[in-house]
Formats: structure tokens, sequence, C-alpha cells
């Protein structure tokens, strides 16, 4: 016993000498890495696999939690970007001399410019995006608690149907199984639901889904307004997904009446999807529907191979903003603007660009042609004349205003019998206390319907008061305001003769809009 133990302390102490066995597991040994190279979640032992990560790599810096398109436009928009013209004079240095430039780098001017087309290639790959698999087909699909409305009645038995069916289960597969809970009623004539309210996502319920949808038989009739009688008691769906190929047998007011309706006091998002339709009418339909209740349009066609929507639509609308002020830059390196506010002049190879103290002011129309003023019939309004009769209250649409015929005050009456004052229960019961403007306590009768149509009067009223704005921010009155006196005088200092371009500029621009247009508001 002493001597195995003594050959076990000679074994720690001399480990070389030890004899090994041809049997016993080598130990591990350290491997050292001369230049290693960090795989950036790309390592992988498939060649299918890097193709897939390859292919996301870009949509992950993109398109990371932005999903919707109104999202990801805030985040990668121009101004958000400063990519804007206005963010290019920044970048330029102010002089003092007489002529008022700003002087820019030929490297600014080339890395502003490698920027824009950055941020076009990064719209075109959005389109591509938008464009692939169901989102070109449904769009791209938006919520977590989706209700599905198929309107089944526009496929018939074959490949129309087959065609339906197949989408509908790439839908499931790639955008519908991401939602927290879903609710999927076919409708014709009459209403099919798989449930009988929203269920929560599991694979169990994503195959009921998937076998529902493999059995829809096409019907008759597109009776929507049926659907989302239905639809809309289901509180706990915050949007909505409706499918048609044909239309409704409702008019799109009366979809929208309802569904505004029964949605007062949730946010619920709306999202109409035209599918392979035929004629232009059931897409018009459905845009018309959307954008009533703020929704969301998609419009694809499979035998026109057209493809529209509202996401489609704000990048377009961007990447149109981009090629736009791309084309200023270019016009402005090659030196081909003329006699315009900006000039590319060049002086020890250094790149200048010559504006005014502010260059966001755009050249009027036809700013060469002669100069004719127009006097109008008709003289626009200020703000608070135009509001005496645009007003809430000229409109007689102030919350008393509305509420008044249905408003009754406390009644109280001296009683002999009691010989006392007793007031009145009966409206305090059945009625709403709601204090009026002076202070007193009125019960309130509110009705449904009427409420109903205020909240529609107001909205319009919103509306009109949203063109008032955008309106007064056009044209000359962005820099004057509205001028509707028939004589003015005006007192400009010209102390800064640095300034007297500018000067002349916004007088030019002032007279070269009639003020025959100011009564153009709608």
């Amino acid at each position: 016993m002493e001597e195995v133990c003594k050959s076990m302390a000679d074994a720690r102490a001399n480990p070389d000498s030890t004899a090994r066995s041809p049997k016993r597991q080598k130990s591990w040994q350290d491997v050292v890495l001369t230049d290693p190279v960090d795989d950036h979640g790309l390592l992988v032992t498939h060649v299918n696999q890097t193709h897939d990560l390859m292919r996301l790599k870009d949509t992950e810096v993109m398109f990371a939690n932005l999903k919707a398109t109104d999202d990801w436009i805030q985040v990668y928009s121009l101004a958000n970007l400063q990519l804007s013209l206005e963010h290019l004079m920044k970048k330029g240095t102010a002089t003092t001399d007489a002529k008022n430039t700003v002087e820019f780098t030929e490297e600014e001017v080339n890395s502003f410019e490698s920027q824009l087309q950055m941020a076009v290639n990064l719209y075109d790959k959005r389109m591509r995006w938008l464009l692939r698999g169901t989102k070109k087909l449904f769009g791209v699909i938006q919520g977590n608690k989706l209700g599905v409305l198929i309107e089944t009645s526009s496929v018939d038995y074959g490949s129309g149907l087959q065609g339906l069916q197949m989408d509908l289960l790439a839908l499931i597969n790639e955008q519908l199984h991401y939602m927290k809970k879903l609710y999927f009623i076919s409708f014709g004539s009459e209403t099919s639901a798989l449930w009988e309210e929203p269920r929560t996502v599991n694979e169990d319920r994503l195959n009921e889904a998937r076998q529902w949808v493999q059995e829809l038989e096409p019907t008759r009739g597109c009776n929507l307004l049926k659907a989302l009688k239905k639809v809309l008691l289901m509180r706990e769906l915050d949007s909505l997904a409706i499918i048609v190929g044909t239309c409704p047998d409702q008019a799109p007011e009366i979809l929208s009446d309802y569904i505004q309706q029964c949605s007062a006091g949730r946010r619920l998002l709306v999202h109409t999807v035209a599918y392979n339709c035929g004629s232009e009418a059931p897409p018009a339909i459905l845009k018309s529907l959307a954008e009533e209740v703020r929704g969301r349009y998609h419009c694809y066609s499979g035998k026109m191979e057209t493809c529209n929507s509202t996401d489609i639509q704000l990048v377009l609308s961007e990447r149109q903003k981009a090629e736009s002020v791309l084309e200023v830059v270019n016009e402005i390196y090659e030196g081909r603007m003329g006699d315009s506010l900006f000039n590319l002049v060049t002086n020890n190879s250094a790149e200048r660009m010559r504006s005014s103290s502010l260059v966001q002011l755009s050249k009027p129309f036809q700013h060469e042609r002669l100069l004719a003023i127009q006097i109008p019939n008709l003289l626009a309004k200020s703000s608070a004349e135009w509001l005496k009769t645009n007003g809430l209250r000229a409109k007689k649409l102030s919350l008393y205003q509305v509420l008044a015929p249905n408003a009754f005050s406390p009644v109280e009456e001296f009683v002999p019998v009691l010989r006392k004052t007793v007031s009145s229960t009966l409206h305090g019961k059945a009625m709403m206390q709601f204090e009026w403007h002076d202070g007193t306590m009125k019960n309130i009768h509110v009705d449904p319907p009427i409420l109903y149509d205020y909240q529609k009067q107001l909205r319009q009223t919103v509306k009109m008061y949203e063109r008032r704005i955008d309106w007064l921010s056009l044209s000359s009155r962005r820099i004057w305001g509205t001028v509707c006196e028939n004589r003015y005088q005006d007192w400009t200092s010209i102390q800064f003769k640095c300034h007297l371009a500018f000067y002349f500029y916004i007088y030019l621009f002032l007279l070269s809009n009639p003020f025959s247009i100011l009564h153009t508001l709608v």
C-alpha cells in the first residue's frame, strides 16, 4: 500500500515521466489563433444557412422593429437623415462679403450627393422588400390581435379558389403566425367563422386555421356589413384585415360610418386588401373606405401584375423627394442652374454656392416672365374674419350648443302640503349630470345618433382647419402672412446692403403670386 501511494506521489511530481497507456485519451490542449476574425453571427456549418443569413443581413439593419412603413419612414426620411436641401445649406459657410455667398468644399458636395444616392438605394430595397412574398399580395399586416375577414364570392371552383387558398396559407405561415391572437371569418351573403372568439396563437390554432382555409368554398354576394357587425363586437381586436375581390354590397360611406361608430373610444387599425380584382371599382371603393377610417389599403392584381398600397406610396413619395434633391445637387455641381439662386462658382479649387440668407425659398413659377399684377374681385380674409364664419361657434358645433336641446335644469318647487321645497329626482336618475358653462348642473340626455353625427362633423371641421393651415403656409403667405387690405405701405430697413438681393426677391415673390389666388381655399 505504501508503495502505491509513493508511486502516485511521484507521478504527480513528475508528470512527464509517467508512462502513458496507449488506450488513455490525450489531454486537451489550448489552441491559439494568430488572426482571429469575428463571425458576426455568420459562422455556420451549412451553405443554405449561410445563404439565409446573408440574405437577412441587410434586412436586419433596415427593418429591425420597423415593420410598419410609416414608422420606417419616420426613421429613414430625408428630414431625419438630414439630407434635405435645407440641411445641405447648413453645411456651408456664410461669407461676409457683399455677394452674400455660402461656400462649400468639394468633399461636402460629393459626400452629400453620395449619401443621397445611398438613401435612394435604401428606398429601392424597401420597395423590393414590400414586393416580396405575401407582402406583395396582401401588404404588411399590422397589429397584435387581428381579425381576418375573407370574401369568397369572387372566386370560383378550380384555379381561382385554389390560388386564394394557397395565398392565404402563405399569409398564415409568413405573417400571421407572429400575431398574439387571431380570428377568422369568411363571408358572402352569409358569414362563417372559424372560432366563436379570438384565440391565442399557437401551433394547434395555426393548424386549425390552415385546415379551415383549405375547406373554404365559393359563395354568393358580398355582405361586408354583416361580417363587420360580428367582428366589431369583439373589443379585444386591435386590427382588421379585410380581403375582398369584388365590390361590397354596401356603399363605402355606410361601411366607414359603421366602423367609426363601433370603434369609437378605442384604437382600431383597418387594413383593406383588393385581392386579384378584375376591374378598377373594388380597389377604388376599398381605398376610399381605408381613407375614411384612417386605415391602410393594398391592391394586387395577378392578371395585370399591378400592386399599389399605402406603404408603397409612402416609400415612393420619399424616393421622389430624394430624386428631386439629387437633381438639384447635380445641377448645382455641374453649374447648369443659370441665374437662379443656386450657382456653383469655382475659386482656388473650392466649390462655392451662391444663395440668399433664406435659401429654402423656391423661385416663383415662370420667374423670368414679365410681371403681371391682377387685382382680384374678392380679397382673402384674415384668420380672425375667417373664423367668424367657419369657427365652431359659428357652425354651432361647440359642445354646449350640441347638448343644449337635451339639457334640462333640475326642477325645484315648493310643496304646500310638505311646507318645503322639493327637487325632482327623476331626471337625475335617468340622465347624466353635466356641469354647464355657467357653473350650474344640467341633466343631459345623450342621443347616440346625434352624438355620432356630431363627431363626424367635428372630423370634417378638423380637416378644413388643416387645409387652412396648409394654405397659410404656401406661396408668399408663409413670408408675408395673409395680405387682405386694399392698400398697404411697407417700411423696410436697407441698412444692410448685403440683403438687398433678398429683399428684392421676396418682394418679387409676393407680387408674382397674385392675390386672386387667395380666395381659392376650399
